[in-house]
């Protein structure tokens, strides 16, 4: 039977939906809440009968078992009226839920549709069809587009649901760097795998893995600010929360972008502390896309400048970049402006944050190399067009409050 022609719709990856002969039946129509849980319940173990006294664990676990037990058939009773009353009665009339012998379970006949049996089904036969055949990219690339989220989000709360939130989740996320990769391999499709990425990371952005593809194809999409924004937020997000660096694969790949055949003349390096140091345009267009991200998410960014004085000597200049870079983060990028002005762009970080960095780069520098710098520092929501010299009014100095 064909999916859209089945009697029972439903779908636990993402808001619950459920509908029956194309009629969405809302939650308020439900007139025990535990009954619809314990719907979501059974569909979820759509493959197993369950053992009465294990429901009865779950669901009513401080009652006694006599009462329990009791709750339970009435739970079940207003399970299967809420479902025959909104099923047409020229419709098939099927038993969804079922019991025998003190086992319940729910009847995923062929007019159910259940979207985490079908997102199995295509995943694994995407994993088991050899690389090079269409089907296996064909079938992951349809179940992809069924997770339309984590399994039931509005029920966060509720115990028995993680084990399956991980679960699925983590064969998504499998799936998603399975199927990126082979639309690289078999068709250069680098937009797309991209894509795909981008959207596993919201689920789950401490897979690495997903960074790394993430920068491949920005790379040989030939837009190298997003690649090197990519591993920023890579690096940042490890260190915040595992203090720990991006391993040497995903490194190399900002760290050789210089000698790749993608025509790059004067692309970033990134500092053996992490730092990227990059030259003023393409540090311009991190800023751009930093200010995009900024109008698009709220996320905070702040300008730190550091101008030199007119009769610092070349070996001040490299003294202060040098020192500096060890002060900042892996998440941070770094350009000489000019021959005297360093800009320093500080992703993700607070005003009040950035007088920190500044403080700790001042300690870094001593007081004879910080006598010949001044610092201004500018909210990136601030910033009209950027101009980091002290005397052009359009870019508003940041002053720490006394």
């Amino acid at each position: 039977m064909n999916d859209r022609k089945k009697v029972l719709w439903l779908q636990l990856l993402g808001p619950f939906r459920l509908q029956i002969c194309d009629q969405k039946i809302p939650i308020e129509k439900w007139k025990s809440k535990k009954a619809l849980l314990l719907l979501k319940y059974l569909a979820a173990r759509y493959n197993e009968k369950v053992p009465s006294d294990k429901i009865i664990d779950l669901f009513w676990p401080d009652s006694d078992f006599e009462a329990a037990t009791h709750s339970l058939h009435t739970t079940i009773y207003f399970l299967r009226k809420t479902l025959r009353e909104h099923t047409p009665l020229n419709s098939i009339q099927t038993e969804w839920i079922q019991s025998a012998n003190g086992l319940y379970w729910f009847n995923a006949a062929t007019d159910v549709y259940l979207d985490i049996r079908n997102f199995t089904v295509l995943t694994r036969k995407s994993e088991k069809l050899a690389k090079g055949e269409p089907a296996a990219l064909a079938a992951g690339v349809k179940a992809l587009e069924l997770y339309r989220g984590d399994f039931l989000p509005e029920d966060l709360y509720v115990e028995w649901t993680e084990e399956f939130r991980l679960l699925y989740r983590s064969r998504y996320v499998e799936l998603a760097l399975h199927i990126s990769t082979l639309l690289i391999e078999q068709n250069q499709n680098y937009e797309k795998a991209n894509r795909i990425c981008k959207a596993a990371l919201r689920h789950d952005p401490y897979r690495e893995e997903l960074h790394r593809i993430s920068i491949l194809c920005l790379m040989a999409m030939k837009r190298y600010p997003e690649a090197v924004l990519q591993y920023n937020s890579c690096a940042r997000i490890l260190w915040e929360e595992f203090e720990l660096e991006p391993n040497e694969e995903t490194k190399a790949l900002i760290e050789n972008m210089n000698s790749t055949n993608r025509g790059i003349v004067a692309g970033p390096t990134l500092d053996k502390k992490g730092v990227f140091i990059c030259d003023k345009s393409q540090f311009t267009s991190i800023l751009n896309l930093e200010e995009r991200r900024l109008e698009r998410d709220g996320k905070p960014a702040v300008v730190m400048t550091v101008t030199l004085a007119e009769d610092c000597t070349n070996d001040d200049t490299r003294a202060v970049f040098s020192l500096l870079a060890k002060s900042l983060r892996k998440s941070d990028v770094a350009t000489h402006w000019s021959k005297r002005v360093i800009a320093v762009l500080l992703a993700g970080t607070h005003v009040c944050d950035a007088f920190e960095v500044q403080q700790r780069i001042k300690n870094q520098l001593g007081q004879s190399l910080c006598s010949k710098c001044s610092f201004k520092i500018q909210d990136l929501s601030e910033i009209r067009h950027f101009a980091p010299f002290p005397n052009n009014p359009s870019a508003r100095e940041i002053k720490m409050a006394p």
